[in-house]
């Protein structure tokens, strides 16, 4: 890249060091097995990313999206989706599973003879498993709200009940979920990476070691090693059930995005994401601008509004914070026009996206400024938020809010300082960034949005009609009936309560190498690596 050769030059060092550790670290036979021979050369992805703030990739344990990605190789779930529309299909399952007239008993049949990477079958058992640790306090499951709708879990995870009544096993391959209420997005749902089926045997094995040491799935592809904040190892693995793979290896280095960078141009690394700041850089260059990829996202960016902090805990505050906001200038600024300006919670693809929103968002900074006198803050107000690092999107917003004279105080804090204050509900604002785990939108306003979590997000909203709409649309089946109901209760918490103001839809930059494919970045904002290949 013309504008970065001088840096390039600079980094040769540094490059060279890594490259050397890169090196060492490789699959021995790729280096030394093939030369005089006619075999062909492992297939072997090396993707740059960092990991280094994980010790475990036990999804149970995370809400983050690399344990996801890693797991999503490695472990199944009942139910898989697809990769690019997240449309739902069976996955560990022979077929979809049958529903009883009153919507809340469901009847699997595992597909035969799929074989978890230690050798032994899936079988119910493991299963009943899984869902058990799922639940269990001592895991201390993030995501237990996804599911938390099968009878018997409130119960088992309040420590009322030894086990979970709504798993019953019927025989090795079938087994009945039975719900507290029809779920409209159940199948859907069991897709969720967090739900991934474990081997209850290894998986009691390994302990508190799950997820470092041991991590055994069905899926295509073995967790060979783990080393924390080094490197992770993936093999194909020979007994797949489903389609035979194409890569023979997956190696994901931790490392952070300029280090990424820096591979990526030296040709050591195969994949690696690319900032919205660099990006337009790269798309110029002659050499890399056939590697640059954008993928929009089944997301939303969005600023949460605590409406239990001073001086949020006034309405028109919170309409005053949210007319001042420029969204189209932050996607202009910051993305170059690739996202889009949010208008609502829900973004677009995901049932119950109103586009009649945008008819109401419009910067209006002179209103702004009423609202706040008409509050009693003539003279403006301070807003202190924290955050544990320096983000460009958070300085535009200072920027935009001043003009309203509105100060947003930005303190930098560490990341276990900003969580607990997050968590316990004290902070004024922050930045939301929230992706669907599957096509529904009951994901996105019950998981937070519903009262039980206005803490835990630090929203404060709490309201029983509220939460009633949401327990309603949880048991339709009727997909225009829940979308309209969607629409009124996006409407209501972001232009009617403001509890939150979203920012863009987003999306990411990513590069890819010339000697690889169908390597990108799926709807989910997860890497989709297991139908890669290398061609070059």
């Amino acid at each position: 890249m013309s504008k970065q050769s001088g840096r390039r030059i600079s980094l040769l060092l540094a490059c060279a060091l890594l490259l050397a550790c890169l090196a060492g670290c490789g699959n021995g036979n790729a280096s030394n097995g093939n030369e005089g021979n006619n075999q062909a050369s492992p297939k072997v992805l090396k993707v740059g990313t960092d990991f280094s703030a994980f010790e475990t990739m036990d999804v149970q344990k995370t809400t983050y999206t690399t344990p996801f990605e890693i797991s999503d190789c490695v472990c199944e779930t009942l139910m898989g989706k697809d990769p690019e529309t997240l449309e739902t299909y069976p996955l560990l399952v022979e077929d979809f599973p049958k529903v009883s007239e009153d919507g809340l008993t469901y009847t699997f049949t595992l597909k035969k003879d799929v074989k978890f990477h230690d050798g032994t079958t899936l079988n119910t058992d493991d299963v009943i498993y899984t869902f058990h640790r799922f639940f269990d306090p001592s895991t201390i499951c993030p995501m237990t709200w996804l599911v938390d709708m099968i009878a018997g879990a409130q119960d088992y995870m309040n420590g009322t009940a030894d086990s979970i009544s709504g798993l019953a096993k019927v025989d090795d391959r079938t087994f009945t979920m039975t719900l507290n209420f029809p779920y409209s997005a159940m199948e859907a749902t069991l897709a969720a990476s967090p739900l991934a089926i474990f081997s209850d045997e290894a998986c009691q094995a390994a302990g508190d070691r799950w997820g470092a040491d041991s991590y055994v799935g069905t899926g295509p592809f073995v967790f060979t090693s783990f080393a924390a904040g080094e490197k992770i190892v993936l093999t194909r693995f020979a007994d797949y059930h489903g389609e035979a793979k194409r890569l023979d290896e997956i190696d994901v280095f931790c490392m952070d995005s300029n280090t990424a960078l820096m591979e990526f141009e030296a040709g050591t690394i195969d994949v690696c994401g690319l900032s919205a700041e660099l990006a337009q850089d790269y798309k110029a260059s002659a050499e890399y601008g056939d590697n640059v990829h954008y993928q929009d996202y089944f997301g939303i960016y969005t600023m949460i509004i605590n409406q239990e902090v001073e001086p949020f805990n006034d309405p028109l505050v919170r309409q005053a914070f949210a007319l001042a906001v420029d969204k189209q200038a932050i996607a202009n600024d910051y993305y170059d026009g690739s996202v889009s300006a949010a208008y609502s919670f829900l973004p677009p693809g995901i049932s119950g996206h109103d586009d009649a929103l945008k008819e109401l968002d419009k910067r209006d900074v002179e209103k702004a400024k009423a609202l706040l006198t008409q509050a009693g803050y003539a003279d403006g107000i301070t807003i202190t938020t924290y955050t544990p690092t320096a983000d460009a999107v958070m300085t535009i917003l200072q920027q935009q809010l001043a003009e309203a004279n509105i100060h947003l105080d930005v303190q930098l804090a560490d990341a276990a300082t900003v969580s607990d204050m997050r968590v316990t509900g004290k902070l004024a604002c922050w930045l939301l960034t929230w992706y669907a785990d599957y096509n529904d939108a009951d994901e996105f306003f019950y998981g937070v949005f519903n009262s039980n979590v206005a803490d835990f997000f630090s929203t404060g909203w709490r309201n029983a009609e509220f939460d009633a709409k949401l327990e309603q649309c949880r048991a339709i089946n009727d997909m225009d009936e829940k979308a309209e109901i969607y629409r009124q209760l996006d409407r209501e918490i972001t232009w009617e309560q403001y509890g939150n103001v979203p920012l863009y839809y987003p999306g990411g930059f990513y590069l890819t190498s010339d000697r690889v494919s169908n390597v990108f970045m799926k709807n989910d904002f997860l890497w989709w690596w297991v139908d890669g290949d290398i061609v070059g």
